[in-house]
């Protein structure tokens, strides 16, 4: 009986973080969808800029929760002055990701 208690505890949390990574996945992809729809027009820089923030979340988000590196990503997907700013965050960096396209 203990044991099938925590297998349900596991299983429930496993559920909860696939979902909440699916929300995460559904926001950056809305968010892009309206970036691209309207700042694109007007400032076609600023929208690329944006969605290679939206990219860095990602990769950095799955980084901090596997432990793995993620200043690769980083490097390839900023310019160097907005990569060097990213990069200086360190544990923070999925939440300076989320406000750097907009600064």
């Amino acid at each position: 009986l203990l044991l099938t208690v925590r297998t349900n505890s596991a299983l429930a949390r496993l559920n909860e973080a696939r979902g909440a990574w699916g929300r995460a996945v559904l926001a950056s992809r809305s968010l892009m969808s309206m970036c691209a729809t309207h700042i694109m027009p007007l400032n076609r820089e600023r929208a690329l800029l944006i969605g290679r923030y939206l990219v860095c979340f990602g990769w950095s988000f799955k980084g901090m929760l596997r432990g793995e590196d993620d200043r690769d990503v980083i490097k390839q997907a900023l310019p160097k002055n907005e990569a060097d700013w990213m990069m200086k965050q360190n544990t923070k960096r999925p939440l300076a990701a989320t406000a750097g396209g907009y600064c």
